[in-house]
C-alpha cells in the first residue's frame, strides 16, 4: 500500500488538532483505528477518516462517554442519530435554564453585596437611621396563616428549608424576613431571632402568598454587626418614631446584605431593617 496516498500519526494529529496520545488511546480501545499499520508498527491514516474522526469529536462535546460513542459508531443510523440529537438538545436546554438562572442568582448576590459596602461606610456608623423612598414591590411570603411568630433559630432553619423547596427557590436567593410592626413595643421580642414571614422579591403581582409593598418613604436603620445587637438598632429606630411622632404601616422587614458569605466575622454583618410608615 502506497504510503503517499495516508498521513502519519502526527500529520492526522496536526490536521485533527489533538496530541498524538490521543489517537494512539483511540486505538487501544478500539474507537478509532488507523487505517493501516506498516511493518515496524508505525500507523498510518487515511483523509476519508477525517470526517469521522470529527464526528467523534462532536459526540464528545454533547457529552457522550468513548464507551458509549463506540457503542453508537457500531449501531450507527439516521433515525439513532436523531434520537441522539433530540435527547442532547433537551440536556442543552436544561442546562441553559440552570445557568441562567444562576447567572440571576449572580446578578442578585452582586447587587445585594455592593449594597452591603455602600451601606458599611463610617457615616451609617453614626447615623444609621433615615427615611429612604422605596419603589413597590412584590414579595413572596412564606405560608404562615395565623401570622403566628417563631421564637427560635431551629424554627427558622426549618422554615427557610420549607420556604426554599416549596417554592422551588435556590439557597442563593435573597432572602429577608419580617413581622407585624405591632409586636415592636413587647417587652419579650427578641429581634434577633423571631420572625412571622420569610419573603423573597418576585415578579408575581397575584396569586397565594403574594404581598405588594407599595411605594413610598419607608424608616430605614443600618445595624452593622452581630445579628444578637440587632436591638440596639431597633431601640435606636423605636426612639426615632416617639421623637418624630411616626407612624407606623404594618410591617417591619430584616434584609441582610453582608454576611458569612462575604465577611470574615459577624461584627462586619450588615443589615437593614424597614419600618413600614403610614404615608399621607
Amino acid at each position: 500500500m502506497s504510503k503517499e496516498k495516508f498521513l502519519t500519526t502526527g500529520e492526522f494529529a496536526a490536521l485533527c488538532d489533538v496530541p498524538k496520545h490521543v489517537l494512539f488511546y483511540y486505538d487501544e480501545i478500539d474507537l478509532f483505528k488507523p487505517a493501516y499499520c506498516d511493518d515496524k508498527g508505525y500507523r498510518y491514516y487515511s483523509y476519508f477518516q477525517y470526517e469521522t474522526f470529527m464526528m467523534i469529536n462532536t459526540l464528545k462535546t454533547l457529552k457522550m462517554s468513548l464507551d458509549d460513542i463506540k457503542i453508537y459508531m457500531e449501531k450507527r443510523n439516521p433515525d439513532i442519530f436523531m434520537n441522539l440529537l433530540n435527547d442532547k438538545e433537551k440536556e442543552i436546554d436544561k442546562t441553559i435554564k440552570h445557568l441562567k438562572k444562576l447567572k440571576k442568582h449572580i446578578e442578585v448576590q452582586k447587587m445585594v453585596t455592593q449594597t452591603g459596602i455602600d451601606y458599611s461606610d463610617t457615616k451609617y456608623k453614626e447615623g444609621n437611621i433615615f427615611i429612604e423612598e422605596l419603589d413597590e414591590v412584590n414579595l413572596l411570603l412564606s405560608g404562615n396563616p395565623n401570622d403566628a411568630i417563631n421564637t427560635s433559630f431551629s424554627e427558622f432553619v426549618i422554615e427557610y428549608a420549607k420556604f426554599l423547596k416549596s417554592n422551588n427557590l435556590s439557597a442563593h436567593q435573597k432572602i429577608g424576613t419580617m413581622f407585624q410592626s405591632d409586636l415592636l413595643r413587647l417587652a419579650d421580642l427578641d429581634v434577633s431571632s423571631e420572625f412571622t414571614y420569610l419573603y423573597t422579591y418576585t415578579n408575581k403581582k397575584k396569586g397565594k402568598n403574594i404581598y405588594t409593598r407599595k411605594k413610598g418613604k419607608f424608616l430605614v436603620g443600618i445595624h452593622i454587626g452581630t445579628y444578637e445587637t440587632l436591638d440596639e438598632t431597633y431601640n435606636a429606630l423605636l426612639d426615632y418614631v416617639d421623637k418624630n411622632d411616626i407612624k407606623l404601616g404594618k410591617f417591619v422587614y430584616e434584609e441582610y446584605l453582608l454576611t458569612d458569605l462575604s465577611v470574615s466575622s459577624p461584627e462586619q454583618y450588615v443589615t437593614k431593617i424597614i419600618f413600614e410608615i403610614q404615608n399621607d
